[in-house]
């Protein structure tokens, strides 16, 4: 996670000093049309912590770099696990909670200092996670020291 986060930012590196990222889990199928997810980030200018719905999210500017998808094996094969088998598979909703879950651990795991020193950030830089589709959970905020979770992080 934090050598793919590290090449994207190094390769596309944002015009603009870093507020937010979001961490979206963006839909995607296999060639036998079994949906998975795969995560990928973009770098917002705006970031407003008492803002609980995350409007802050959809102001410009935005970078999101192209080619910024993770690739993630094991978010594409729990995908195809829950979704191959529509009858006895666990479907979109256990789909959806794996994947949020195992991206809100990974990103817990990766976020740090080095990633804030990357950003150009200003402090602190909002950390939001989830689907294309909604069902945001703003996870803390990473600061020039590592990564401070938010409770009650669910939009």
């Amino acid at each position: 996670m934090g050598k793919w986060l590290t090449r994207v930012l190094r390769r596309a590196p944002c015009p603009f000093p870093v507020r937010a990222i979001y961490f979206g889990l963006g839909e995607r199928a296999t060639r036998d049309r079994v949906e998975f997810a795969d995560l990928y980030f973009g770098l917002l200018s705006h970031y407003e912590p008492e803002d609980k719905a995350c409007e802050w999210l959809w102001r410009n500017p935005r970078h999101y770099p192209d080619k910024a998808y993770l690739g993630s094996a094991t978010l594409k094969a729990a995908g195809v696990i829950c979704n191959e088998d529509e009858v006895a598979g666990l479907g979109t909703p256990g789909h959806m909670v794996f994947a949020v879950a195992f991206a809100t651990l990974l990103l817990r795991a990766s976020l740090d200092g080095g990633i804030h020193q990357l950003l150009g950030a200003v402090e602190p830089v909002g950390v939001v996670v989830g689907f294309d589709s909604g069902d945001l959970f703003r996870l803390g905020e990473l600061h020039s020291d590592g990564f401070r979770p938010t409770n009650g992080a669910m939009t």
